[in-house]
């Protein structure tokens, strides 16, 4: 109701500039405030503009006598559906091309409105002159001039009455009364002068209007749009009022001209101005972001260098929370932990600023709680930085409402203390400032926070290094000992493995013999499965005599009916006697007459009458008992080798894992040195701790290569399946081997087909494949190029690696994938390395289900080829 009765209390006004005998008017205000409404409000509002629309149009027409009460009442039932229409298909445009935040941000914004609202306000003037035309509550040749002149009072109301209302809602609710009151002299002195310059006589035409253009401009540039639209609504009404009076520059035959010519001036003015605003606005915005961005870098650089020179923990948090609020101007900055409670409350450590007594009132957790929705208590529980920008709207801190009310804050962000998975705490920050904490903001922050978390872990591990120190000795010699014993193993295992070999070739070649010299079971059946022939060997060999197995059924007397395994072997041998085309050979077990059982392969083949029908079946048998107990001797040796080959690949994972961890620290520490944080260096000291950080590096490399090598062994390692962006990635590790290409002054090519988009992978072991392969490139290729290639081929990508350096031969192509393989050997090696890159890519591209090749001719170059799957 309060919005149709604003509507229609601005109507009135307006209404007193209309043509004569019609509703069209000079400016319409309404539609500007409708279109505000359902800005601001909700398109729920437009019962309210109709409800206005309809009140105001049928108190004009029956007030003026324009039609009958049964035509009024049609006609403003109609043309208040149009105003409504107008209403909503401009706040759906703006939304559409502005945003849905109710304000013009862009200096583009302003020109944006008015195309939006030069099409909404068509419907608007077509449906309202149409409607009042069929009525017949005016002559069909007054339908262009009326629908003109509503179609730009509707608009000027719009561009007029709009961006007012828009800036007047982003306004502070309290103006500083200085600033109030310079307003409005300014106010008064436009008013005034547009009076004079609008409706005085003057001789110079529609020129002297715009005189007053640079005065309204200029709050644009020192207070902001909300003062530079009230004075465009100020000078627009003026100049309206001056054309429908016949006063001012605005002066020409009939009254309709005069205020068409004063509609195009409001028009003009009106969208100037509202660009030049915008404009400066923006810049205003700008120029504010590039300086909190300033004070931002310089909080992180301050607390950077005290996290460097922290002792103690609480006090290096306290410095953190004084810098940020000291540069950075912060209402209040905390610290606080997460406790492992039954409540998941969090425990205040370090805070500072002006609001800080706002801490001791106030209870949180990290828990899904009421108390667990605010901005640390999200951010410790999620592990994700989280911003409210306006905490009197932000439903997560209702249960707050009266504390953040009293303390006028406005907004807040959080930021985890999070380091090598563990979860410490937060650190919050507050300002009265609304929508405070941008992107590019937070990410210092967030940075900040994952600084001080290494900072707090760092201190809590200090006490430790000596400890670590010694652990690292004892762990290395332990180390080389188990690996020793290992190699000894191994040894033992490869001895016992070859001999097995050997005995298995000696079967072997005892088996031959025995064929050779036909000392095998010569074995005869009929199509019944009964024994018609056995030889003198077979009957040594089985314990029977020809008499007693003659006219036996092999299953009963030799074959057992059921095998060991629980093979049904009784249906094996009617197959065979039936069949013996489809059983040509067979390994079964046989029973001897002391009932021991044996193994026997049997080569079978038919045997057929002169008609060629079947009449038996011809089987020849050797004994394959010790070969077949050699097999299962073999098959423990090999669970076992393998067995113990993954306990090796575990052991030297967990071992390469517990060493990371100090060579970070001599890393990070001589990096610290080296910097000269603690104080400055001689140039012998500095190039001695550069040794120690290279081979601390060299040494960090090659045990996460050995870590690689070994979860790979160890059936550890996994990688994931999601799509990535293919070109993307290939561009930045280009971007890393990039240095290293212009060190050497080689050119790196880069060849990716249209058509490469994404990938179906896992995007960091991609990147470590990619990475290796081209680092080995221009480690090996003194002059020429680099060229990596990308194209698609059906059912496959294809990641081509070409150098032109010196090439690899056929020899050592068999064994490039192997571990600690090098083609660089010997004490005089031109090139470092672990021997593990190459063995690790051809892993990781197999277990990604591709595919790794190599071709290359010494003196010419190589080309490695990657193909990865792609559906």
């Amino acid at each position: 109701m309060l919005v149709a009765g604003v509507y229609y209390l601005a109507a009135l006004p307006g209404m007193s500039f209309a043509l004569p005998q019609t509703n069209a008017t000079a400016i319409w205000a309404p539609s500007g405030i409708a279109l505000s409404a359902l800005l601001l409000w909700g398109r729920r509002l437009w019962p309210a503009v109709t409800l206005g629309s309809f009140l105001t149009n049928i108190t004009v027409l029956l007030q003026a006598g324009i039609g009958t009460p049964h035509q009024a009442l049609l006609a403003s039932v109609l043309i208040s559906f149009g105003n409504t229409l107008e209403a909503l298909i401009g706040r759906f445009l703006f939304i559409r091309y502005i945003g849905d935040a109710p304000t013009l941000r862009r200096s583009h914004d302003p020109l944006i409105l008015a195309l939006t609202a030069a099409v909404s306000c068509t419907v608007a003037a077509v449906m309202g002159v149409t409607t009042m035309t069929v009525v017949g509550l005016f002559p069909g040749q007054l339908a262009g001039p009326v629908w003109l002149t509503w179609w730009l009072g509707d608009l000027a109301g719009i561009l007029i009455i709009t961006p007012l209302i828009l800036a007047i809602h982003g306004m502070p609710a309290f103006p500083s009364s200085r600033r109030l009151l310079i307003e409005s002299l300014f106010l008064v002195t436009v008013g005034i002068t547009a009076f004079f310059l609008l409706t005085g006589n003057t001789p110079h035409g529609t020129a002297i209007a715009y005189l007053i253009l640079p005065l309204v401009l200029v709050p644009a540039i020192w207070s902001g749009p909300s003062l530079t639209q009230l004075s465009v609504a100020l000078v627009a009404g003026i100049a309206v009022y001056g054309a429908v009076h016949r006063q001012g520059p605005f002066q020409l035959p009939s009254v309709h001209s005069s205020l068409l010519l004063a509609q195009g001036f409001a028009s003009v003015l009106a969208l100037a101005a509202s660009t030049l605003a915008t404009a400066i606005a923006e810049r205003k915005m700008r120029e504010h972001a590039l300086s909190r961005m300033y004070r931002n870098l310089q909080v992180l650089t301050r607390c950077n260098a005290a996290v460097v020179h922290a002792k103690d923990e609480h006090q290096l948090l306290q410095e953190v929370c004084q810098v940020a609020v000291e540069t950075a101007g912060y209402e209040l900055a905390c610290v606080v932990y997460a406790e492992h409670d039954e409540a998941k409350s969090v425990r205040p450590i370090a805070y500072a600023g002006p609001a800080e007594r706002f801490l001791s009132r106030v209870r949180v957790s990290w828990g899904d709680n009421e108390y667990g929705w605010g901005t640390i208590g999200t951010t410790i529980r999620t592990g994700r930085p989280v911003i409210a920008a306006d905490l009197l709207q932000d439903p997560g801190y209702h249960v707050w409402r009266d504390l953040v009310i009293e303390s006028g804050f406005r907004s807040s962000a959080a930021v985890p203390l999070q380091a090598h998975g563990t979860m410490y705490g937060a650190i919050g920050f507050f300002t009265r400032e609304p929508d405070a904490f941008k992107p590019s903001e937070m990410d210092l922050l967030v940075e900040l926070g994952a600084n001080l978390a290494h900072g707090i872990l760092t201190l809590r591990t200090r006490a430790d290094n000596a400890r670590l120190y010694e652990q690292v000795q004892r762990y290395a010699a332990e180390l080389e000992q188990r690996v020793q014993q290992r190699t000894a193993e191994l040894q033992r295992e490869v001895a016992r493995r070859e001999q097995a070999q050997i005995s298995l070739q000696d079967s072997e070649r005892k088996y031959r013999e025995l064929v050779e010299n036909a000392n095998s079971i010569i074995l005869k059946m009929d199509r019944n499965g009964c024994i018609t022939f056995l030889n003198e060997f077979g009957q040594r060999f089985l314990g029977y005599t020809e008499s007693e197995l003659l006219g036996r059924n092999v299953v009963g007397t030799i074959v057992p009916r059921i095998e060991t395994g629980g093979r049904d072997l009784e249906r094996l041998m009617e197959e065979t006697a039936t069949h013996p085309d489809q059983h040509t050979s067979n390994e079964n077990e046989n029973l001897r007459r002391d009932g021991t059982r044996v193994w026997i392969s049997w080569t079978n083949r038919p045997i057929h009458d002169r008609e060629g029908r079947l009449t038996g079946c011809l089987s020849v048998g050797n004994d394959i008992t010790a070969l077949k107990q050699t097999q299962a001797q073999l098959e423990v040796a090999k669970e076992a080798a393998e067995s113990a080959d993954r306990l090796k690949s575990a052991f030297m994972a967990t071992m390469s894992h517990e060493l990371r961890t100090p060579l970070n620290s001599i890393i990070g520490f001589t990096g610290i040195l080296l910097q000269e944080l603690p104080g400055p260096l001689n140039s012998e000291q500095r190039n001695q701790l550069g040794m120690v950080r290279n081979a601390a590096r060299h040494l960090l490399a090659l045990i996460n290569d050995v870590l690689d090598i070994s979860k790979i062994e160890a059936g550890q390692l996994t990688v994931e399946r999601v799509p990535f962006d293919l070109p993307r990635t290939i561009n930045q590790v280009i971007e890393t081997v990039m240095p290293l290409a212009r060190e050497k002054r080689l050119q790196l090519v880069t060849d990716i087909a249209p058509d490469i988009q994404k990938l179906d992978g896992d995007q960091r072991r991609f990147e470590q494949v990619l990475l290796n392969l081209l680092s080995n490139a221009i480690k090996f290729t003194e002059q020429g190029q680099v060229t990596l290639r990308c194209a698609r081929e059906p059912g496959w990508v294809v990641i081509s690696v070409r150098d032109t350096g010196c090439g690899i031969s056929e020899q050592d192509q068999a064994t490039l994938f192997r571990p600690f393989r090098q083609l660089d050997t010997g004490l005089a090696r031109k090139h470092e390395g672990t021997g593990l890159g190459l063995a690790i890519c051809k892993r990781l591209v197999d277990i990604m289900k591709g595919r790794i090749e190599l071709s290359s001719k010494v003196g010419e170059g190589s080309v490695f080829t990657v193909r990865l799957p792609q559906p």
